[in-house]
């Protein structure tokens, strides 16, 4: 969705394993916001302009969370901002994270509305913060964590966020019990 806003096209394109992932999601979604996009899956060429349109898309989301909030995170910057329904046949998954993306939004003073299977963000200015904390993967710790349990040793995660949005903190409430 970034790529959209280039002067000019931009090629997508990654290693074998991330040529192995789901794309029509994200590409059905650009295509019904009125970007140009060439290929069903990587390497993909977008071709970028300054304001694409954008307006409302229906996406499939089973496959990606990050369908979503890739369509969030550059919506302010298409024309008609962007409004996202999820019709699938699953739920989002790692649906928190999409969390995280309207809150980063609305710390950048993007106005966002959020529900359980659609989203929408107003066209306007980004304004980051100076300093934007933004919340790790918390998941990504559940493996030291565990193993600090395991071997009856000690482990401090620095930079553990006082409030999370994230399923993956719930590793440490569990471990803490």
């Amino acid at each position: 969705p970034l790529a959209a806003l280039a002067d000019g096209p931009v090629v997508l394109d990654g290693d074998p394993r991330a040529r192995e992932r789901p794309m029509a999601g994200i590409v059905a979604g650009l295509r019904g916001l009125g970007v140009d996009v060439t290929g069903e899956a990587l390497p993909l060429t977008v071709a970028g302009g300054p304001h694409p349109p954008g307006g409302e898309v229906i996406v499939d989301a089973s496959a990606s969370s990050q369908f979503v909030s890739g369509l969030l995170l550059s919506g302010a910057r298409y024309a008609r901002g962007v409004a996202v329904t999820h019709d699938g046949p699953r739920p989002v998954p790692s649906l928190p994270h999409v969390g995280m993306t309207v809150a980063m939004l609305r710390a950048a003073g993007v106005t966002v509305e959020d529900g359980a299977s659609r989203w929408r963000v107003a066209p306007g200015a980004v304004r980051a913060p100076a300093v934007l904390d933004v919340e790790p993967d918390l998941s990504g710790a559940a493996v030291y964590l565990a193993a600090a349990v395991a071997t009856g040793g000690e482990v401090t995660i620095a930079g553990w966020p006082a409030t999370d949005l994230q399923p993956g903190a719930e590793v440490r409430r569990v471990l803490e019990a």
